[in-house]
C-alpha cells in the first residue's frame, strides 16, 4: 500500500510539472483533470498538415505492416480541427506504425465489428496499443506495464503512461519490444518521395548519426505513438471519425506534441545536449518523422517563445551544422535542404507568418558579429544560411569535386559526362529549392527585412572581390556567390523596371553603397556636391523604398562581386595554363641541349614541377566550365544586363523617354515601359543628365566586360539571347563618347562590336546584321573615326600601345560598315565636309607608318636569326649566347605576330579608303609624308636588301608579303595626280626612279597585278622623275632666298606663310601638319589651333614678287 502511494505521488509531482508547460487542448467532451494549455486564439483544436503533395509514412513496425497507400492518396483534414498552413507544394514526411504482435491479433478481432460501432472496450484496447502500454484493468500483453490512477478518463491515462515510459526510458530502461529500432526508416517500403523528389536511399552517416542518447529513445516512443495515430486512421478510417475515436486520436497526438515539447526543452527526462544537436535532426533528415508531426510541434511551441527557442533553435544550428558538412558530390545536401525548405514553408494557424523563418533571423548567429579582415568569408562559413550558399563546383571552393569527375585531364580535354550532370544539378538545385528557401523568408514579414540585410552585408563585406588581386581567404568563395547572384536573379525575374528607382543607389535608406565608386562622368568631389545638393534641396524628394529597387540594385551589386570575379579568374587561368604549356614545351624539346649538363637534374625538377601545376590548373579550369559557363546561368545574366542596359539607357534620355525628368528635382517615375523610338535617342542634347554622369563606372564596365567574356567563351548564348537594349545602349554611348570620361571603359564597348563582327566571330551573322540595320548605326561610321583619333592621347603611362589595341578594333569594325553601301556613303560624306577626317587620315598614316616599320625591323631580327642557326655560326656560339637569341628571337616572333596583324588592317583600311576618298590623302600636310611613306615600304619590300624580310614559316608570322606589295602600288595608283607626283618627287629619302622599275618587273614576274596597271605604275614613276628634276633645277635658282622667306622648321620656301599668337611666321603645310600630331605651338608649347593662326599677306605677296622677279631674270637670260 505504501508503495502504491508513493507511486502516486511520484505521478502528482510529474504532472504537476507537466502543468507548468503548455500543451494543446483537445475537443475532447469529457472533462480532463490532465494537464493542458489553453488554445491559441486562431485554433481550439489540435493540427494536421494539408498538402497537395504526396507525402512519406517514414516510421516502420517491427511487424508485418498493412499494404500502403497509393503516394496520391493523401488523408483529408478532418473537419472540426484548424490546420497548420503550409505552402501548397511542402509535405511534411510523415510514417505509419502497426506495431506488435498483439496488435496485428486485436485488428484481425476487431474485423467482426462494425467500423462504425466503437465501443468503450475497443476505445481502450485501441488506446493500449497506441501507447505500446498496459495497466491494471487492461492487460492486453504490451511491452510496458504502467500503474495509473485508479477510474481515471483516457486522457489523464495517456498522460501518466507518456510521463512514465518516458521517464523509464530517460532513465536508460528500454523494455523489450517497445521500440522499433530493427529497421532503418530508409528501407522501409512504405517511404516515398519527399515533396521536393529526394532520393530515400540517401546516406547520412557523413553529416550526422541517431543519437544513442536515453533522450532520444524518449523521442523515438513518442514519435512512433503519434505514427499509430496516423496508421489506425489509415487502417480503419470509417472507425477512426467516429467522435470516440477521434477524439482519442487528438488527444494522443496533442499529448504526445507536449511531451516531446518537454522532453526537447529539457522540462522532461533532465537536461541533456551531450552531442550538441537537436534530438528532431537524425528524425528530421532521415524522414522518420510521421505526417503532421512537425506542424503540431511548431504550432504548440511558436507562441512561447523561450520553448520555442529550445525546441527549434538546436534543430536550425544541427542543420547548418549538416550542411556545413556536405559536398554538391553527394546528394546528401538534397535532405538537409528539403527539410530546412519544410521547417520554413510552415505558417501560422490563422496567419501568413512563418515561425521558423522570424526564429531564424533572430538567431545570434543570423549575421556575423563584429568586424574583421575575414568577416566576408565569416559570412558563408560562420552565420545560420551560409552554408546553405556554399556549395560549389569550383575545385577551389570543394576539392572533392576535382578529386571525383576530373582526373588525368590535360590540356583541352572536354569536361566529363559526370560533371555535366552535376553541373545541370547544381543549377536546379539554385533554380528551385536554394530561390524557394530565400523566398519564403522574403514572403515572410518578420523576416523580410533581416533577409534583405543580410543579403546586402553578404555583398557589401566581400567588396574586396572586385579588386584586381584578392586574397581568397578574407572573402567568400566563387561558388557562394554565384549562388547569391542565381537566387537574387530568381527574385528579380518578377521585377519590374517602371518600379526601379534609379536614384536609389543614393538613398538614404539604400542597401547598397556607390560613395567610393567611380563614376561615369563626374569626379568624386562632383559626385558628392551633387549627392548634397539633392539632399538639401526643397524640391527634391526621395521615393519610398520599394522592394522592385532593393532586388534590383542587390542583384547589380552581386553580379559584380559574384560573376565578374570568377570570369577574371577563368581568363587568367586560361592565361596561365597557356603560358605554362608552353614553357612545358620548351624545355621539353630543349632537352638534348640540357640532357648531359650539371643542371640536368634541376631541369627535370622544374619540369615535373611544371607538369603537376598544369595539371592542377587544367582540373581547376574543367571545374570551373562546369560551375561558370553554365548556358541557364549566363542566359539569366544577360537577361538582367539587357536590363541593366535599359536603366543606364532611361537615365541618359531624361524625360525624353517618359521616365524622369533629369531637369526637375525629383525622382518620381524612375522608369517607364521599354524603349519604343529608339531613333531619336541621338543626337543627345547638349546637357548631360547629372543621374547619368554620376552612375558608377563599374555598372557599364560590367555589362561590357560581361559580354566580352560571353562571346568569347560561350558565343551561342549571346547569338541566342541578346536583347536590343544593350545595342541600342553600345550603339548611343559609341556616337557620344564625350558622356564617359575613362576611354578605355568607350574601348571596351568598341570591343563588344568588334566581337559581333563576322571575320571575328563565327555564326554572329544575326546579331551584326541588327546592328548594321539599327535606326542608330548611320551614326557609327562618323563616330568611331572620331574614337580614332581621341584614343591618341588617353593619359596613361601605355597610351602609345593601347591605342592599336583599340584602332585594331576600330579598323575591323569599320571594314564590315565600309561593305555596307548606307554606311559608307555615310564616311564619304564625312570626309568632304570636315577637318576630322583630316586628322583621322593623319593618325591612319601614323599607325602605318610605325607598325610596317616594326613588324619588317623584326622580320629582318628573324631573318638574321634563322640564317645563323642553318650556317655553323650559331654551333659556334656558348649556351648562355644561344639561349639570349632564342629568348630574343621569341620576343621577335610574338611581335611581329603583333605589328603585322595590326598594320594589315591599319594598310587595308588606307588601301579602301584611298580608293574611294582619294582628296583628303593628297591635302598639303597630308600627301608628302604620306608618299615618303610608301616610297620607304617600296623600298623595303623591292630594293636592294629585301631578302632579308624572307623567313621561313611565313604563315605562322602573318607574313604575307605579295598582298603587302599589291596593296601599296594599289594605293599609288588609287592617288596617281600631279599633286601626288610632287610629293613622290619631294621625298628625297627614299624616291628613286630605279625603283619602280624594279617593282614594276617584280609585280609582272609574280603576276601580281595585270599589264595595264603595271604600266600605269611605271608611268607614276616617270613622272614624279620629271618633277624631281624641275624641283632640282628651283631649288638652285631660289637658293639665295632671303631668311625671313624661308620656313624655321623645314628651312624650305615658304609658299603660304601664316603668323603664330608668339609673333613666329611659318608656312602653312608646315604648322599644320605638326597640329595634325601636337596641338601646340612649337617655339613655345603652348596650346595652339588652326583657327588661329593668321594670314600673313604682306610677305606672302613679297615671295612671290621676289619669284616672280627671279623666273623673269632666268628667262631673260
Amino acid at each position: 500500500m505504501g508503495d502504491q502511494i508513493n507511486q502516486d505521488e511520484i505521478r502528482k509531482k510529474r504532472l504537476a510539472k507537466l502543468g507548468a508547460t503548455p500543451t494543446v487542448s483537445t475537443n475532447n467532451s469529457e472533462e480532463s483533470t490532465s494537464p493542458q494549455v489553453s488554445p491559441s486564439p486562431q485554433s481550439a483544436g489540435s493540427l494536421q498538415l494539408c498538402t497537395a503533395t504526396p507525402v512519406s509514412c517514414l516510421l516502420p513496425s517491427p511487424t508485418k505492416r498493412q499494404p500502403p497507400p497509393s503516394p496520391l492518396d493523401i488523408t483529408p483534414c478532418k473537419q472540426g480541427v484548424e490546420p497548420m498552413e503550409v505552402d501548397s507544394k511542402t509535405g511534411e514526411l510523415g510514417g505509419d506504425v502497426e506495431n506488435s504482435s498483439h496488435y496485428r491479433n486485436d485488428n484481425k478481432r476487431q474485423r467482426s465489428v462494425s467500423t462504425s460501432e466503437v465501443t468503450e472496450e475497443l476505445l481502450w484496447a485501441t488506446l493500449s496499443n497506441l501507447l505500446q502500454s498496459s495497466w491494471p484493468g487492461m492487460d492486453t500483453g504490451a511491452p510496458v506495464t504502467v500503474q495509473v490512477t485508479a477510474a481515471t478518463s483516457q486522457q489523464e491515462v495517456t498522460s501518466q503512461v507518456l510521463v512514465e515510459v518516458v521517464e523509464r526510458l530517460c532513465g536508460g530502461e528500454v523494455p523489450s519490444g517497445l521500440l522499433d529500432l530493427g529497421t532503418n526508416p530508409s528501407d522501409s517500403p512504405e517511404l516515398s518521395a519527399s515533396p521536393t523528389g529526394s532520393s530515400s536511399t540517401i546516406d547520412l552517416s557523413s553529416i550526422v548519426k541517431p543519437s544513442q542518447t536515453p533522450q532520444a529513445a524518449a523521442l523515438s516512443y513518442i514519435i512512433q505513438t503519434y505514427a499509430r495515430c496516423n496508421s489506425e486512421e489509415k487502417t480503419h478510417p470509417k472507425r477512426s471519425n467516429s467522435p470516440p475515436m477521434l477524439s482519442m486520436l487528438r488527444n494522443v497526438r496533442t499529448q504526445c506534441i507536449a511531451h516531446t515539447s518537454l522532453l526537447l526543452s529539457g522540462c522532461l527526462g533532465g537536461e541533456f545536449n551531450p552531442e550538441g544537436h537537436s534530438l528532431l535532426l537524425h528524425p528530421l533528415l532521415s524522414e522518420s518523422l510521421p505526417r503532421g508531426f512537425l506542424c503540431d510541434l511548431i504550432h504548440h511551441t511558436w507562441q512561447h517563445q523561450p520553448t520555442f527557442v529550445k525546441v527549434f533553435g538546436p534543430l536550425l544550428q544541427g542543420l547548418s551544422g549538416a550542411m556545413r558538412s556536405c559536398s554538391i558530390t553527394s546528394r546528401t545536401y538534397m535532405r538537409v535542404f528539403e527539410s530546412l525548405d519544410l521547417l520554413t514553408d510552415i505558417k501560422a494557424v490563422g496567419s501568413s507568418s512563418r515561425p521558423i523563418c522570424n526564429l531564424m533571423v533572430s538567431m545570434n548567429n543570423w549575421q556575423p558579429r563584429g568586424e574583421s579582415q575575414t568577416i566576408g568569408r565569416e559570412m558563408v562559413q560562420t552565420t545560420l544560411l551560409g552554408p546553405f550558399l556554399a556549395l560549389s563546383l569550383f575545385a577551389e571552393d570543394d576539392p572533392r569535386v576535382a578529386e571525383q569527375f576530373v582526373r588525368n585531364q590535360g590540356t583541352g580535354q572536354t569536361m566529363p559526362a559526370g560533371l555535366q550532370d552535376l553541373a545541370r544539378e547544381m543549377d536546379h538545385m539554385r533554380m528551385t529549392i536554394l530561390h524557394k528557401l530565400f523566398h519564403s523568408m522574403l514572403v515572410n514579414t518578420g523576416s523580410r527585412e533581416p533577409v534583405l540585410s543580410f543579403l546586402a552585408r553578404m555583398i557589401s563585406l566581400n567588396h574586396r572581390r572586385a579588386q584586381i588581386h584578392v586574397e581568397e581567404q578574407l572573402v567568400a568563395g566563387d561558388g557562394a556567390m554565384v549562388n547569391l547572384v542565381s537566387v537574387l536573379q530568381q527574385l528579380c525575374f518578377k521585377v519590374k523596371l517602371e518600379k526601379v528607382d534609379p536614384y536609389y543607389m543614393i538613398h538614404p535608406d539604400s542597401l547598397v553603397d556607390v560613395s567610393k565608386d567611380s563614376r561615369l562622368s563626374m569626379t568624386q568631389d562632383e559626385a558628392d556636391g551633387w549627392l548634397k545638393k539633392l539632399r538639401t534641396s526643397k524640391d527634391f524628394k526621395f521615393l519610398e523604398v520599394n522592394f522592385h529597387s532593393q532586388c534590383w540594385f542587390l542583384t547589380l551589386h552581386a553580379h559584380h562581386l559574384g560573376v565578374l570575379p570568377v570570369m577574371r579568374k577563368y581568363t587568367r587561368r586560361i592565361r596561365a595554363i597557356r603560358d605554362l604549356q608552353k614553357m612545358v614545351e620548351e624545355i621539353e624539346s630543349t632537352e638534348s641541349q640540357w640532357g648531359s649538363l650539371s643542371v640536368a637534374s634541376k631541369q627535370r625538377e622544374l619540369l615535373k614541377k611544371w607538369k603537376a601545376q598544369l595539371k592542377k590548373l587544367n582540373k581547376s579550369k574543367i571545374c570551373a566550365d562546369a560551375g561558370l559557363l553554365d548556358e541557364h546561368l549566363l542566359e539569366r545574366c544577360l537577361h538582367f544586363y539587357s536590363g541593366v542596359a535599359h536603366v543606364i539607357l532611361r537615365a541618359l534620355t531624361g524625360g525624353r523617354s517618359n521616365s524622369f525628368n533629369s531637369t526637375s528635382s525629383t525622382s518620381e517615375g524612375p522608369v517607364s515601359a521599354p524603349l519604343t523610338d529608339t531613333s531619336s535617342l541621338l543626337p543627345l542634347p547638349p546637357t548631360l543628365p547629372e543621374l547619368f554622369a554620376a552612375l558608377p563606372e563599374w555598372y557599364l564596365d560590367d555589362l561590357a566586360e560581361f559580354l566580352l567574356f560571353v562571346l568569347q567563351y560561350i558565343p551561342k548564348v549571346a547569338i541566342k539571347h541578346l536583347e536590343d537594349p544593350i545595342i541600342t545602349m553600345a550603339i548611343v554611348l559609341l556616337c557620344s563618347p564625350s558622356l564617359i570620361k575613362n576611354p578605355y571603359l568607350t574601348a571596351k564597348l568598341v570591343e563588344m562590336l568588334f566581337m559581333l563582327t563576322p571575320s571575328v566571330q563565327q555564326h554572329v551573322d544575326s546579331l551584326h546584321q541588327r546592328i548594321l540595320h539599327h535606326p542608330l548605326a548611320t551614326h557609327l561610321p562618323v563616330a568611331l573615326m572620331k574614337f580614332y583619333t581621341m584614343v591618341e592621347s588617353t593619359g596613361t603611362s601605355s597610351e602609345f600601345y593601347d591605342k592599336f589595341t583599340i584602332r585594331y578594333h576600330i579598323s575591323v569594325i569599320f571594314k564590315s560598315l565600309w561593305d555596307d553601301r548606307r554606311h559608307r556613303q555615310a564616311l564619304i560624306t564625312e570626309s568632304n565636309s570636315g577637318k576630322e577626317f583630316v586628322k583621322f587620315v593623319n593618325l591612319l598614316m601614323n599607325d602605318t607608318t610605325f607598325l610596317l616599320d616594326e613588324s619588317l625591323d623584326a622580320l629582318k631580327r628573324i631573318h638574321e636569326v634563322q640564317e645563323e642557326m642553318e650556317r655553323g655560326t650559331w654551333a659556334q656560339q656558348s649556351r648562355e649566347q644561344q639561349q639570349s637569341r632564342q629568348r630574343l628571337l621569341a620576343t621577335d616572333e610574338r611581335q611581329c605576330r603583333s605589328y603585322l596583324t595590326l598594320a594589315r588592317e591599319t594598310v587595308d583600311m588606307m588601301h579602301y579608303l584611298t580608293k574611294e576618298v582619294p582628296d583628303p590623302f593628297l591635302r598639303p600636310e597630308l600627301c608628302d609624308r604620306l608618299a615618303a611613306m610608301l616610297n620607304f615600304n617600296l623600298a623595303q619590300l623591292c630594293g636592294q636588301k629585301c631578302g632579308n624580310l624572307k623567313v621561313r614559316q611565313a604563315d605562322k608570322y602573318g607574313w604575307e608579303p605579295r598582298k603587302l606589295l599589291e596593296q601599296l602600288v594599289d594605293i599609288y595608283l588609287h592617288l596617281d595626280s600631279p599633286k601626288f607626283h610632287q610629293a613622290i618627287a619631294n621625298d628625297e629619302r627614299s624616291f628613286k626612279r630605279e625603283l619602280f622599275e624594279t617593282a614594276a618587273s617584280k609585280l609582272e614576274r609574280a603576276v601580281i597585278k595585270c599589264a595595264s596597271e603595271v604600266e600605269a605604275f611605271r608611268s607614276i614613276g616617270e613622272q614624279a622623275y620629271n618633277v624631281l628634276q624641275a624641283n632640282q633645277k628651283k631649288d638652285e635658282d631660289y637658293s639665295d632666298a632671303p631668311d625671313h622667306f624661308m620656313d624655321p622648321l623645314m628651312q624650305t620656301l615658304m609658299e603660304d606663310p601664316v603668323e603664330l599668337p608668339s609673333g613666329v611666321v611659318m608656312d602653312r603645310p608646315t604648322i599644320v601638319r605638326h597640329l595634325l600630331n601636337d596641338p601646340t605651338d612649337p617655339f613655345t608649347r603652348q596650346p595652339l589651333s588652326e583657327e588661329q593662326l593668321l594670314p600673313a599677306e604682306a610677305l606672302k605677296k613679297e615671295i612671290r614678287d621676289w619669284i616672280a622677279a627671279k623666273n623673269n631674270s632666268r628667262s631673260s637670260s
